[in-house]
């Protein structure tokens, strides 16, 4: 069980007398102790001690007295938005309050889902010397939104790739969509060679028949394009092919619209033939590669 222990100096030197301690016990396994608070308010004065960990990882702050159970303050679930979330580790950061006799205690893991992903935010309360919540609130919190991104995948069907590959090209866009389903995310295809053509737009996403639409390998035509769409672009290309930008405009047609570029690399795909298409030219920033065997 921790303890802490309160000496008196009895000198304003380097050493203390630690005759006479106050000890404050608490559960180990809460951890006790983890943050102290010393105050004194007027005539009051004292201790306010974290336990992080108390009641199952919902923590609490207590304030303990001489030959006394310990009194302390447990946070319930707060509700924002509409939305009731559950309070974790409650006591990991604890700081005084200059200005009245109050204290601040914060729990930095307030979770809630958004679009099946987590968003961890924090939550604060301002309380008296005797434990009573005066107020609470939630810096910074991130609240769930929905922002409609366009995404185009970009495939290759020159006659670098072979039909196996080109296969895999699809089941890559089958398994993304099918991951992303039901999100503010809608997609298009667009397959290039020596011409292009639009295998599936957004409205046929958003009707349902994307899925649907099966493309077939265009014959090479000696001279790969590429086309631009909005938003988000995926690229995904064999070795051979060299993404560069022809002179013909196309990087800055993606930078007009603030497209956000990826390629993936398949086989044994040198990425360095695509760092022009990869080069952010308003911000000079590299975006992310990745090269697959898939």
């Amino acid at each position: 069980m921790p303890q802490i222990h309160l000496a008196t100096p009895l000198s304003l030197a380097f050493n203390i007398d630690a005759k006479n301690p106050d000890v404050y016990a608490g559960e180990k396994k809460d951890f006790f102790g983890y943050k102290v608070l010393q105050f004194t308010s007027g005539t009051d004065k004292g201790i306010i001690v974290t336990a992080p960990l108390q009641l199952n990882g919902s923590g609490g702050v207590c304030r303990p007295y001489k030959n006394q159970s310990n009194q302390c303050f447990n946070a319930e679930d707060i509700t924002v938005k509409n939305e009731t979330l559950p309070v974790k580790l409650l006591g990991l950061s604890i700081a005084a309050d200059s200005t009245s006799s109050q204290f601040i205690v914060c729990s930095p893991s307030v979770a809630h889902e958004c679009n099946d992903n987590s968003y961890l935010n924090s939550v604060c309360y301002n309380m008296t010397y005797s434990l009573q919540t005066t107020s609470n609130f939630t810096p910074a919190f991130q609240e769930c939104t929905k922002k409609t991104v366009d995404l185009v995948f970009l495939v290759d069907g020159s006659g670098s790739m072979t039909g196996t590959e080109f296969d895999k090209n699809k089941d890559f866009i089958v398994d993304i969509m099918n991951s992303l389903k039901n999100t503010s995310i809608k997609f298009s295809a667009v397959q290039f060679s020596s011409n292009h053509r639009t295998v599936f737009d957004f409205n046929d996403y958003q009707d349902g028949s994307a899925l649907e639409k099966t493309y077939e390998r265009t014959p090479h035509g000696g001279s790969d394009q590429h086309t631009w769409s909005p938003r988000i672009c995926v690229e995904k290309y064999l070795g051979k092919h060299n993404c560069s930008d022809r002179n013909n405009g196309t990087i800055e047609k993606y930078d007009e619209k603030q497209i956000i570029r990826f390629v993936i690399g398949v086989k044994d795909a040198k990425l360095e033939n695509s760092q022009t298409l990869l080069q952010n030219q308003q911000t000079n920033m590299p975006l992310k590669s990745r090269t697959t065997t898939d």
